[in-house]
């Protein structure tokens, strides 16, 4: 049974809510697609990681100091699920502390490496934490197949043990991405 109440300005408003309310009820709901996730996800130290997409992948590579092989790629399809495909590098041989002669590297070596995709090339690039402190750049048309030194740029001057130049002024804790758009152009 319906009752019909006088229109008043109190009445209009309320029955414009109710509308509202059956129509938000009524549109079917579009669901995101739900995935569980557990943290940690990655069971293992992957410190500064630096995260791009390149079709249906996304790469990450990680900071490893010391420790070689150097500069982890992996790869995943959803962002959970990860597999390392390759390392930058197997060794660096800048000084003999890498080896553990006249020294050692603890806590130094490759850090906060920066990863771009660039017309079909992969390009990553990173400031060494040690004497001589040369940026290396590392190229690949696919990470999965390994990584080639394409070059190392120069070390001008030693501002401090946490920043220094290079040709591009890059910062030792991360190398920004307008440096890596310089060595893109």
């Amino acid at each position: 049974m319906f009752v019909l109440l006088p229109e008043n300005p109190k009445t209009s408003l309320m029955k414009q809510l109710l509308i509202i309310l059956m129509l938000l009820v009524s549109v079917p709901q579009v669901q995101a697609q739900k995935i569980q996730v557990k943290n940690p996800f990655m069971w293992a130290d992957v410190p500064d990681p630096d995260i791009i997409r390149v079709g249906d992948y996304y790469y990450l590579v990680s900071t490893t100091m010391h420790l070689f092989p150097g500069g982890p790629i992996m790869r995943s399809t959803d962002l959970v699920h990860w597999e390392t495909v390759s390392y930058l590098f197997d060794e660096i041989k800048d000084t003999p502390r890498y080896d553990l002669k006249e020294g050692t590297v603890y806590g130094r070596g490759q850090w906060a490496t920066s990863l771009r995709y660039h017309k079909g090339t992969f390009w990553a690039l990173f400031v060494a934490n040690d004497d001589p402190h040369k940026s290396m750049v590392f190229t690949t048309k696919d990470p999965a197949k390994g990584w080639k030194l394409h070059s190392r740029l120069p070390t001008t001057t030693r501002l401090s043990s946490s920043m220094m130049t290079t040709a591009c002024m890059c910062s030792l804790a991360v190398v920004t991405s307008s440096c890596m758009s310089l060595l893109l152009t």
